[in-house]
């Protein structure tokens, strides 16, 4: 049996580094090294033909996450010889795969405009946790595209990068990271179609039981903050399938059904967890529950980093 404090030591010093200390700085951030490279083979594929972009992009979703596993597993194995080091460098790098606590301030930011009537800067807030065009969001619309992403991206965000290092330890988060990041690039339809295909499809396939972790994270943060459990159940069970992404619906879903609300993206999806309005109020509750269920998340994924060590 390995020593699991390996592993459990820089998740608790990155878990503390996002509760204290926020984000790395930009200059040094890996996932900003990750767009960068990304931004670098994007330049040279596209407009090359739907079939040249096809087989770049696939390589692309292959080539690229094993490059940031590989450098990862070789710095490691480099500093093995210095313990101080080494510790230092994981929690480095396991603090830039999650962000917990960029997404709860995201948030706060989006519900600070909306309680002070500033509807324009709410919508450039809301901007930066999703991807759609938030120009002519209303209220109501602005409330349910942060409940949306705050929910979805409890996975992307915190529970898979952290899923991946237990089962893989730090080359697992770094290569999960890079294939989120490259879906976030260009997996979109429309002009990436070809292109950001194959990322698309590996982010679907890697995130499909970490969103199932996070969606019953949910559920139980929903029970300790006395939601709605059963709307949540149904809204996921009922509605989880209704978006484009076979991940994104069902924590979106399940927060729809515990706070009995509608949220939905027109002429996209529509999940129905109830008639109640969407009041800004209901933003920071959403933090509050999206962090109660990534704390709770920590439970099966601990469970699997030390059945990992166990088994090595």
């Amino acid at each position: 049996m390995k020593n699991p404090l390996t592993d459990l030591g820089p998740l608790a010093l990155a878990l503390a580094w996002d509760r204290f200390l926020g984000e790395p700085p930009l200059r040094f951030h890996p996932v900003v090294w990750m767009g960068h490279t990304i931004e670098w083979c994007r330049r040279r594929a596209l407009g090359r033909g739907k079939t040249v972009e096809l087989i770049a992009g696939s390589a692309m979703a292959l080539l690229l996450p094993l490059g940031a596993l590989a450098l990862t597993a070789f710095l490691l194995a480099l500093l093995a010889p210095l313990p101080p080091l080494r510790l230092a460098a994981a929690t480095f790098l396991l603090t830039s795969s999650f962000s917990l606590a960029l997404l709860g301030e995201s948030a706060q930011v989006v519900h600070t405009h909306l309680a002070g009537q500033e509807l324009e800067e709410a919508r450039r807030a809301v901007g930066a946790l999703c991807s759609r065009d938030t120009q002519t969001l209303e209220g109501e619309e602005i409330v349910a595209t942060t409940l949306e992403s705050l929910s979805e991206n409890s996975c992307d965000s915190f529970v898979a990068p952290l899923f991946f290092f237990a089962l893989f330890g730090l080359p697992g988060a770094l290569g999960y990271r890079m294939v989120n990041t490259l879906d976030a690039c260009i997996g979109y339809h429309g002009t990436y179609e070809q292109l950001g295909k194959a990322s698309a499809r590996l982010d679907d396939l890697l995130n499909w039981i970490p969103a199932r972790i996070a969606a019953l994270s949910l559920v139980a943060a929903g029970h300790l903050q006395g939601l709605d459990v059963r709307g949540g159940l149904r809204a996921w069970r009922e509605e989880g399938g209704k978006t484009p992404s076979p991940n994104g619906g069902a924590t979106m879903a399940t927060t729809a059904g515990l706070f009995g609300v509608r949220l939905a993206k027109p002429g996209v999806y529509c999940l129905d967890g109830g008639d109640g309005k969407l009041e800004p109020e209901l933003i920071p509750r959403c933090r509050l529950l999206v962090e109660r269920a990534a704390h709770l998340s920590l439970v099966p994924i601990t469970i699997l980093l030390l059945l990992r060590h166990a088994l090595a």
